[in-house]
């Protein structure tokens, strides 16, 4: 694979009105190319009008569905390891989420309280429904992306991809940002956590690293209040403030933002605390939701603690060399895993990125 260029990336973003844009070519992390990821694109149809999904809440019919609805198990069928070549397939990206959704369930109340197990920390943890042992995550991403199956499917892709790599190298410890803000890297943590959390014997921590604009509780519509820097700091214990959102995938939330954020990731005790909830927990993956790296020195704070980087980037805006700039940060510090491509236009769905 070669590395994306700075005026391809620039004319592919000048390019889009009009015509197909070209898939750019994203090169591997120079410390391990053997773990770099495809370009995986998130697309849209409507060019004319752009949605973005952090947007100003705007009203939508509500699914007929609720979310937190017991289903039935589901079982999903190993996917095949991705050949070096994997096409892509047009997609929207979701439009703007809705604060308040009724169907939506708010945890305005402790988390439900379960028996300790010494045996099993992971099983000790509260929940944070009552219902959570049913909660359908292929439900929620439905209603995430409102109702689009193909932007499900991109993740679940993702998914395959990113655990065949850390697999290979034994890696679990994953920050995934983006060069600047506003590029849609908590929707992407957000459903990537789910989609993985669909695996049964998959256990997942999504962890709310973004102290200065927490997003997590506003991707899915929680109103319970968490403290990360207070955990961070050691002053909270694992199952006070961590919490499952089913079997399989927990979270560390956070709604009060931190004055210093950086400060806090470059502790001694941040570390200690992270390495024992790893320990403890032994979850197969961690994702760190994460500032933007071009913006604030919270992800370079925290490079020591990561086994790689994905990178979330905004078709719309970023242009090719901030992605270069990233790639510099990172490189000889954690390996760049993949690239992105958040609200994408349209791409020609035999197009290929290598």
């Amino acid at each position: 694979m070669t590395a994306m260029s700075a005026d391809k990336f620039s004319a592919d973003r000048a390019d889009r009105k009009g015509q197909p844009a070209p898939i750019p070519r994203i090169g591997p992390n120079a410390r391990r190319d053997a773990t770099a990821l495809s370009l995986i694109s998130l697309l849209r149809e409507d060019a004319a009008a752009p949605r973005t999904v952090e947007a100003k809440p705007v009203q939508t019919k509500a699914p007929s569905k609720p979310l937190m609805t017991p289903a039935k198990p589901r079982i999903e069928t190993p996917e095949q390891t991705p050949s070096t070549s994997t096409a892509l397939t047009k997609i929207p990206t979701p439009g703007p989420l809705v604060l308040g959704d009724p169907h939506f369930i708010a945890a305005t109340s402790r988390p439900m309280s379960v028996a300790l197990s010494t045996r099993d920390p992971w099983r000790a943890l509260p929940y944070l429904y009552e219902n959570s042992q049913h909660i359908d995550a292929h439900h929620v991403q439905m209603v995430l992306a409102h109702q689009d199956a193909r932007v499900v499917r991109i993740f679940d892709d993702l998914r395959t991809q990113l655990l065949t790599s850390m697999q290979a190298e034994r890696w679990r410890r994953i920050a995934i940002t983006a060069p600047t803000s506003g590029c849609g890297a908590s929707f992407a943590a957000t459903q990537l956590a789910l989609s993985l959390s669909r695996i049964p014997d998959q256990r997942t921590v999504l962890m709310d690293l973004n102290q200065r604009s927490p997003a997590l509780t506003r991707q899915l519509r929680i109103s319970r209040e968490s403290d990360m820097a207070g955990f961070l700091r050691g002053q909270l214990p694992l199952e006070d403030h961590l919490v499952k959102f089913s079997d399989t995938l927990a979270l560390g939330l956070n709604t009060m933002p931190s004055q210093s954020p950086s400060e806090v990731l470059h502790m001694r005790r941040s570390g200690e605390v992270l390495d024992a909830m790893i320990h403890d927990l032994n979850p197969d993956l961690v994702l760190y939701d994460m500032p933007a790296m071009l913006e604030h020195d919270d992800v370079a704070a925290f490079l020591p603690q990561l086994d790689g980087v994905l990178l979330v980037a905004d078709a719309t805006r970023t242009l090719g060399p901030q992605i270069e700039e990233c790639e510099r940060r990172l490189s000889g510090k954690a390996p760049l895993l993949g690239v992105v491509l958040n609200r994408a236009r349209r791409l020609p769905s035999t197009s290929v990125a290598a």
